[in-house]
């Protein structure tokens, strides 16, 4: 029953919440507009093939950094507004609200990634002359893959936004995870590249690449990342119900 009453008061809470409907708006808007122009200049191509791995990309450069941010700031703006003590205090029990509000966050981002994934789909059909002639759909793993990996890498995101506390460092240093610190810690001299091999965000790709990281199956490492995910929520869960509001 708590936890009931958890998701009804999430879904009450972000529902009133302009930057919520804000942000997830421009999580769809901007990949279709972004999907659309680039479908209208690679449709005067002959035989231009729709590669899924293509569109989830556009999908994932454009879109994700809205879902991003949504997800650390539902956990942040709870101590910003001092939000955090009515949260708390209507559920006895912590970890049932923090679990709703991940929960809830998860849905709606699924909800979110799946209309832009569709939409830029879509887009694509849309200049395809007309037509669907010369478009084919070459794979469609990354479709489904690509929206698991950033769902599952929210865990860790809306985890920082407990820890951290704060919206603009919380949002920052999850951007700068997101698109530069894994990739940019191969520059480290000698240990650079092993470090990448067993970065979190890098092992969840696997799932889309079917290539191992820091073990060589694909499927181990995928686990393994989301595993690290989990623990660094947990830790926000554990931070965030010992800490005085």
């Amino acid at each position: 029953m708590q936890f009931t009453r958890s998701i009804k008061a999430e879904a009450l809470k972000q529902a009133a919440s302009p930057y919520v409907r804000w942000l997830l708006s421009l999580a769809v808007i901007i990949p279709l507009i972004w999907s659309g122009i680039n479908a209208y200049f690679s449709g005067k191509e002959t035989d231009f093939e729709v590669a899924p791995d293509t569109i989830s990309s556009q999908v994932v450069s454009v879109g994700m950094i809205f879902v991003l941010v949504y997800t650390v700031i539902a956990a942040t703006s709870e101590y910003n507004r001092d939000g955090d003590l009515t949260l708390f205090t209507s559920t006895p029990k912590r970890f049932w609200a923090i679990l709703a509000k991940l929960l809830f966050t998860i849905i709606m981002s699924s909800l979110v990634l799946f209309i832009a994934t569709v939409g830029a789909f879509a887009m694509y059909l849309i200049f395809a002359r007309g037509s669907l002639d010369g478009y084919v759909l070459s794979d469609d793993r990354a479709l489904w893959a690509t929206p698991v990996v950033l769902l599952v890498s929210l865990i860790a995101f809306q985890g920082l936004g407990w820890i951290l506390r704060s919206s603009a460092l919380a949002v920052t240093v999850s951007i700068l995870w997101f698109v530069v610190i894994e990739t940019a810690v191969v520059l480290i001299p000698k240990i650079g590249q092993t470090i990448y091999e067993w970065m979190p965000l890098n092992n969840l790709s696997t799932l889309v690449s079917q290539q191992g990281s820091a073990v060589d199956n694909w499927g181990v490492s995928f686990m393994y990342g989301a595993a690290m995910c989990i623990v660094l929520w947990i830790i926000g869960v554990v931070v965030a119900s010992k800490r005085d509001c």
